[in-house]
């Protein structure tokens, strides 16, 4: 005598739906948790990199007593390659530290601009032979800069004004997680003599124009 067929039973529309609805949930706590967490570390490693920036540009003004010029982020402008001459025909350090937040690309570039931003009074009378044009006198100080996390591709969110003036007439805004891990302000690491000269931090004017 043959047994009826148990009917199989599957998953209700309703079912399915609730399912759905709490992998987004599930989906909404993780993901901005996950990019959080990611930004923390891309900052982590942005203020290490600049330790050792910070290091060999020590290392340097031992040797020639001075520090290296400004630097652009492209670091391919002769006037402007300040972080380069650290590898350089001496290698304070290895290679060259990128900036993680830093998103602009130049056109008809070897090398897309992603690089830290250096200010140096160092340069400012065109010592060395380097051009000038900012018309101040020199400072022994620097002015390491990354761009910060509020980047918006393809263009750097640059909070930082005149850093080729750096110590003068520079503007410079913080980077504060406390406002949000993702928010205005970049990140910043100075050396030398940081009382001299005349520039603003958060609207703070430092500086007693000594030299």
């Amino acid at each position: 005598m043959c047994q009826p067929r148990r009917a199989t039973r599957g998953f209700t529309l309703i079912e399915l739906l609730i399912v759905v609805a709490i992998i987004a949930i599930l989906a909404a706590i993780a993901v901005p948790n996950f990019l959080e967490a990611q930004t923390r570390s891309k900052v982590s490693r942005t203020k290490a990199d600049m330790r050792s920036i910070a290091t060999a540009m020590e290392a340097y003004s031992v040797d020639w007593n001075s520090y290296t010029c400004d630097s652009d982020n492209t670091i391919g402008n002769n006037n402007q390659d300040g972080l380069k001459r650290l590898t350089t025909p001496m290698a304070y350090l290895s290679s060259l530290a990128r900036d993680v937040f830093q998103q602009q690309m130049v056109p008809n570039s070897s090398n897309a601009a992603t690089f830290f931003e250096l200010g140096s009074g160092a340069d400012n009378d065109g010592w060395g032979g380097w051009v000038s044009n900012t018309g101040f006198p020199k400072v022994q100080a620097w002015l390491l800069i990354s761009v910060g996390t509020d980047v918006n591709p393809p263009n750097q969110a640059d909070d930082t004004s005149g850093n080729d003036q750096f110590p003068y007439t520079t503007v410079c805004i913080n980077y504060d997680p406390t406002n949000g891990t993702i928010s205005n302000g970049d990140i910043y690491r100075a050396g030398g003599a940081l009382k001299t000269g005349n520039y603003v931090v958060d609207g703070v004017l430092l500086g007693d124009f000594k030299h």
